[in-house]
């Protein structure tokens, strides 16, 4: 087989990738984001076909720990989220509303609740994985904002801006949820509750007016933040040779770096900026479930390492204060 991700249809961003030796085999891996409806073009097959599902709700074994991931068909016409049925009370007030369509009959639903049981037989915790940020139909208007306004860069998730109300109050819902179906769980490990850092532009997100009005709230200065973080921007899309030798030259010399910080105090506010705005989020999910009586079960957080993680916003001390744990 090879990659034959162009057969897909229907499919968001990052959702789902795949395999072919056309009118053979086929082969589709979920990665657990997006709506689910993702179709296959089969046309190059001319008798039947076998289905066959792999799911890796037991994927992981990692120490003590047992992490429940999701579910999902080879079908893409469900996931994981339809082993529950929401409770869209929940999500009064967000536009934002988990998918709640019913389960195939093949699904064994109580499947997540017997691996909490059966992992805590093996002296094991479980913990189950959620993305909160990966709302279903993620408006656009609703994703992270580049420094420059420019929308045609290509994103490596389809996820929403930390600081956007709407999309925080659905992840918020999500994560009491989550619990409220699986309160025997040890714990929530969160993914992408952070900014990007995958490709360069990443490293400038976000820009939008919710950031802004966040930025202020902590107490930065957001013009100098937009013109420093600019500076920088228009200095690494005109490198020339001399200009790399001096980069190398402030990566590996603290002086250099001091005053390039000292120069442009902007670069170290955004830094902070997108620190807080990660570990705010973590403050509030911890709040929420002490909230409901749930001051049991823990949150740990999936991020970048360093040093890339100070780009992301990922400040582990941070979330080591208010209980959150770094995997």
């Amino acid at each position: 087989m090879e990659p034959r991700s162009d057969l897909l249809s229907h499919r968001e961003e990052n959702e789902a990738y795949a395999m072919a030796e056309p009118g053979v085999q086929y082969a589709v891996y979920f990665t657990g984001h997006g709506d689910g409806l993702v179709q296959i073009d089969l046309s190059a097959a001319s008798g039947n076909l076998i289905e066959r599902a792999i799911d890796f709700h037991l994927c992981t074994l990692t120490g003590m720990t047992a992490w429940l991931r999701a579910p999902c068909g080879i079908s893409g016409r469900f996931n994981w989220k339809a082993a529950y049925e929401p409770d869209l009370c929940l999500y009064e007030n967000t536009p934002y509303k988990p998918l709640a369509r019913p389960a195939p009959s093949e699904l064994d639903k109580e499947i997540p609740q017997r691996m909490i049981v059966e992992a805590r037989k093996r002296g094991m915790e479980a913990h189950i994985q959620i993305a909160p940020f990966f709302p279903p139909g993620l408006r656009a208007e609703d994703r992270p904002v580049y420094i420059d306004g420019a929308a045609g860069y290509q994103r490596f998730s389809n996820n929403a801006c930390l600081n956007n109300p709407d999309a925080e109050a659905y992840a918020l819902a999500l994560v009491e949820d989550t619990v409220r179906h699986y309160p025997d769980v040890d714990g929530l490990f969160m993914d992408w509750v952070e900014f990007g850092a995958y490709r360069l532009e990443d490293h400038f997100t976000c820009f939008c007016p919710h950031c802004q009005s966040e930025a202020k709230k902590q107490g930065f200065d957001w013009s100098i933040v937009r013109r420093d973080a600019m500076v920088l921007w228009n200095w690494l899309h005109s490198l020339t040779p001399r200009e790399l030798e001096r980069s190398h030259r402030i990566l590996h010399t603290p002086s250099e770096m001091l005053e390039l910080f000292i120069h442009h105090p902007g670069l170290l506010q955004f830094l902070q900026f997108k620190a807080g705005t990660v570990s705010g989020f973590y403050r509030q999910a911890r709040e929420r479930l002490d909230a409901i009586e749930m001051k049991k079960i823990g949150l740990s957080a999936r991020g970048w390492p360093p040093p890339w993680n100070r780009s992301s916003g990922m400040d582990y001390h941070s979330l080591i204060a208010i209980r959150a744990w770094p995997c």
